[in-house]
C-alpha cells in the first residue's frame, strides 16, 4: 500500500489493478492462498511486492541491480528468506529471478496464476 501511495499512477496499470483487486478480495474473504514454504525457507521472511523495469532499460542489468538492492535490504533488517510472486506468463521476470538463484516453491498453476519464488538471504 505504501508503494501505491507514493506512486498512485500505478493504479492505471491494468495488471496491477487486477493484482490489487485480487489481494483485496482474498483479504476480505479470508482466503489468501499463499504457499506453504518449504523447510529451507526459514523465518523471518521478507516479501518483494512489486518491481518493474521500463522497456527501454531492459537487458541492461537494471533488474539484476534491483534484485541485489532488495537482497541487501533483507540482509540489513535480518530477514532469513526472501519471497516474491510473479504471474505465470511473465517469463522474462521468471528468467531473471531464476538466474539470481530464486527457486519456485509452488506447483505450476493455470495461466494468470501466480508463481511463488523464495531465496535464502546469504550473509557475507
Amino acid at each position: 500500500l505504501r508503494a501505491l501511495a507514493r506512486r498512485p499512477w500505478l493504479l492505471l496499470d491494468p495488471q496491477i489493478l487486477r493484482k490489487v483487486a485480487g489481494r483485496i478480495g482474498q483479504a476480505v474473504r479470508g482466503s489468501a492462498s499463499f504457499p506453504t514454504l518449504p523447510p529451507a525457507c526459514r523465518p523471518p521472511v521478507m516479501g518483494l511486492i512489486s518491481i518493474g523495469v521500463a522497456a527501454s532499460a531492459r537487458g541492461k542489468g537494471v533488474g539484476v541491480k534491483l534484485m541485489e538492492a532488495f537482497e541487501s535490504e533483507c540482509r540489513k533488517v535480518g530477514a532469513a528468506t526472501m519471497l516474491l510472486s510473479v504471474y505465470s506468463e511473465n517469463t522474462s521476470a521468471r528468467r531473471l529471478y531464476e538466474s539470481q538463484g530464486w527457486q519456485q516453491v509452488n506447483a505450476v498453476g493455470s495461466p494468470g496464476a501466480a508463481f511463488y519464488y523464495a531465496k535464502p538471504v546469504v550473509t557475507p
